[in-house]
């Protein structure tokens, strides 16, 4: 386990990339959000997860008032003591509670907005600093037109690419596909997203693993129309995530120095 002086060191280094983060964010209009790390079925449902990504659900439940005593007793928490009307998630992408905001509205225009959360997905494996069940993202979506949606995404490919040039010149940019779970219709989804280039990862080395710090992802009008700010398929998003832990572990595997970000600002 890290000393509290490592743990503080770390710190300092996290904070200093996420305030990067968001020099790099090509819309100097953006809005900053500070948004929680649950949310509901019903919004999970309409962002298309559980058909696509079930395996990484988390649950946040409560127990049953008549059973709080048998927990007590028993130290175990079964299922039948879980209340279901109490059932939500933990955000399993922190973008997911930017969407519902729009929910109904026809008057959008252009619109850049940022939050960092905790984000919390099931892990068949643990890799510290690089594979966690609970992890920070630094996320930036775009709502718009689809003009300027894509440059704003294209725009921040370019800055984002050359910062990790800097920490690795072995960084690369490359078409990837989310990790949906196997079925026909996510196999499918997964060939779209490759013939249609919407979502990008930005590879670093990290102790000689490449590794995925960020993703870049267009969606089209998924999102505006399961929450009806489409406005007859003229917005569009499209969003930016960092993975903060990843790139503090990119930063102390290449032994990179905070003047970096000096140096760029």
């Amino acid at each position: 386990m890290d000393t509290l002086e490592e743990y503080q060191k770390k710190a300092v280094l996290f904070h200093a990339l996420d305030d990067f983060f968001k020099t790099l964010i090509p819309d100097k209009n953006y809005k900053e959000l500070n948004l929680g790390s649950i949310i509901s079925k019903e919004e999970l449902e309409k962002c298309g997860y559980f058909d696509k990504n079930p395996d990484y659900l988390l649950l946040n439940a409560s127990i049953h008032e008549k059973d709080v005593e048998k927990v007590m007793k028993t130290k175990q928490v079964e299922s039948s003591v879980i209340d279901d009307n109490t059932i939500s998630f933990l955000i399993p992408a922190g973008c997911l509670n930017i969407y519902p905001l729009f929910k109904n509205r026809t008057d959008i225009e252009n619109v850049c907005i940022t939050n960092c959360s905790r984000v919390f997905r099931r892990e068949n494996t643990y890799t510290e600093g690089v594979r966690l069940k609970e992890f920070t993202q630094r996320e930036i979506v775009f709502i718009g037109e689809q003009e300027y949606v894509r440059s704003m995404l294209d725009k921040f490919a370019e800055n984002i690419f050359l910062f990790a040039q800097r920490i690795n010149n072995q960084a690369r940019i490359e078409a990837a596909t989310d990790h949906f779970y196997a079925t026909p219709m996510n196999r499918l989804a997964k060939r779209y997203q490759l013939i249609n280039n919407t979502k990008r990862e930005v590879i670093i080395p990290i102790n000689g693993n490449d590794v995925a710090c960020s993703s870049i992802n267009y969606h089209n009008n998924s999102f505006s129309k399961a929450f009806n700010f489409a406005c007859n398929n003229r917005i569009v998003t499209g969003c930016v995530g960092f993975g903060v832990e990843r790139w503090c572990s990119a930063f102390e595997s290449n032994s990179c120095d905070r003047s970096i970000l000096n140096d760029l600002i």
